[in-house]
């Protein structure tokens, strides 16, 4: 529905910003504006009211009366050519623009930055903690730190992204080791959380180790910058005092108001066991790891299949709402237009009325004596026509719509699940990679401690976990990589 002519005039966009000469009491008119990166998103590559920065993923951006169009960018980088009717939740009041009908989400700047036209929004501006850069670097190790870092920046800086919007970086403090947070709920509320970081979180060589245990006890000046903590420990190496710090938004997860780590169960120590020995080395000239070793062994199983039914459910969860606003919307417009072009017609019809009482009243006044025998042949042919109608303007909706909309519902239920299936492989991958950080931690310091045992010579954590970078998982992340694609054909199909 378009704005009101008779109190909007000349509707026009001044870069974001709606525009409009609107009438005031005194039926004077004056411009009033609403800035649309603060009312509308973008999600799935469709605009949400709601939301906050649509202009950061939109070109061609154009106002047509009411209606807004842009192409929008999707999640997998493709746009897509999308209309909103601005008019559905803006309003003309006494001479000012105003918004109704919708939940704001009040996000802060930081965490929404306007990203560069024509650049991924989750690679300009937010990125991705570097693999393992909680270990020493050396030139044996630098080679584990940029494991998968071209296949899955994009990927973890999306899901760190999501931390920031449930979890807004006023709304998190840290009390000795234990973490307070108010987390965004699905109906738009917050709801307080706690989490002991003391439980995850231990010291390694000077540095901050998700999957350790008691940094509390090894540290001093323990605080929270946004979402990363900051701590003073010491170095075992230079015996000194060092800085170290910890992105939490990498490690930790808010799902309907509720705070929790993204990799919960604990591993099996059979697994640690298994990367800390040589069984999964094939014997050549050198040792290298064999993944096919791996993956058959049974902890390996265990470990991965409870990371994947945990990333099912929080991924269900996630978008579970946004397949019910797509569907709902899909139908809403199919229904729209022609239930407007029937109503029309019913009322129409429902005038023959007034009619049918005037000549009620004509018929008793001439015809008092028959008047009983002509009323109910009367009654008899209006009941007949509006069975009729009722009848014709049943075929003529529900049958023509009944296609269309299933049509519209499989498109919608079609594009959901593709995102459903993109987003699974995506968390399920930097699950493994959190995972495989830790067990290489632990095995490496398993070995160094075993080194220590075994006889004299250099045996420091820093250099167990380098011999660990060399040999460990340096080509477990292109297994990885080769899953995700496998599963994504999968996902793929299953939309189709």
């Amino acid at each position: 529905m378009p704005f009101d002519p008779k109190t909007c005039h000349d509707p026009r966009l001044e870069r974001y910003h709606l525009v409009i000469d609107c009438q005031c009491p005194d039926a004077t008119f004056r411009c009033s504006r609403v800035d649309l990166d603060k009312v509308l998103g973008v999600a799935y590559g469709r605009f949400k009211w709601g939301g906050y920065g649509f202009s950061s993923h939109a070109q061609e951006i154009i106002l047509t009366g009411s209606e807004l169009s842009a192409e929008l960018r999707n999640g997998d980088d493709r746009w897509i050519s999308q209309t909103i009717d601005l008019s559905s939740h803006i309003r003309n009041n006494n001479g000012s623009l105003e918004t109704f009908g919708i939940v704001m989400h009040n996000f802060d700047d930081d965490l929404l930055p306007a990203y560069p036209k024509g650049s991924n929004p989750f690679e300009a501006g937010l990125t991705k903690p570097s693999k393992f850069s909680s270990y020493p670097k050396d030139s044996g190790s630098s080679q584990m730190s940029t494991i998968g870092s071209s296949n899955s920046s994009s990927s973890s800086s999306r899901l760190s992204y999501h931390f920031k919007e449930t979890v807004p970086k006023d709304r998190l403090r840290l009390q000795g080791s234990v973490l307070h947070a108010d987390c965004r709920k699905a109906d738009g509320s917050f709801a307080s959380s706690t989490i002991d970081l003391d439980e995850y979180i231990g010291v390694v060589s000077g540095k901050l180790v998700w999957g350790r245990k008691g940094f509390r006890s090894e540290c001093t000046n323990i605080r929270l910058e946004e979402d990363t903590i900051k701590v003073e420990c010491r170095d075992e190496e230079t015996h000194s005092s060092v800085t170290a710090d910890l992105d939490l938004s990498r490690y930790l997860q808010a799902y309907d108001g509720i705070l929790g780590v993204k990799v919960t169960e604990a591993s099996e120590a059979e697994l640690s066991d298994l990367l800390s020995e040589a069984r999964w080395m094939k014997l050549k000239v050198v040792a290298e790891p064999d993944a096919s070793t791996v993956i058959k062994n049974p902890a390996f199983k265990d470990a991965f299949s409870s990371l994947a039914e945990l990333t099912s459910r929080h991924v269900v969860t996630e978008l579970s709402e946004d397949l019910v606003e797509s569907v709902g919307m899909e139908i809403k417009e199919a229904m729209e237009a022609k239930i407007k072009a029937q109503v029309t017609e019913v009322v129409a019809e429902a005038l023959s009325e007034q009619v049918f009482s005037e000549m009620e009243r004509k018929v008793e006044e001439t015809f008092a004596l028959a008047k009983r025998v002509v009323i109910e042949a009367c009654n008899q042919v209006v009941d007949a026509a509006i069975n009729n109608v009722t009848i014709q303007c049943t075929e003529s909706i529900i049958g023509p719509m009944t296609d269309e909309i299933l049509a519209k519902c499989d498109a919608a239920v079609s594009s959901t699940v593709k995102e459903v299936t993109d987003t699974a492989i995506s968390h399920f991958q930097e699950r493994v990679e959190i995972l495989m950080e830790r067990e290489i931690a632990s095995a490496a310091l398993r070995r160094s401690v075993a080194a220590d045992r075994a006889g004299p010579g250099p045996s420091k954590i820093s250099r167990s976990l380098t011999r660990t970078s060399r040999a460990g998982p340096k080509n477990f992340w292109p297994w990885t990589s080769r899953f995700g694609q496998v599963q994504g054909r999968s996902g793929a199909a299953l939309a189709q």
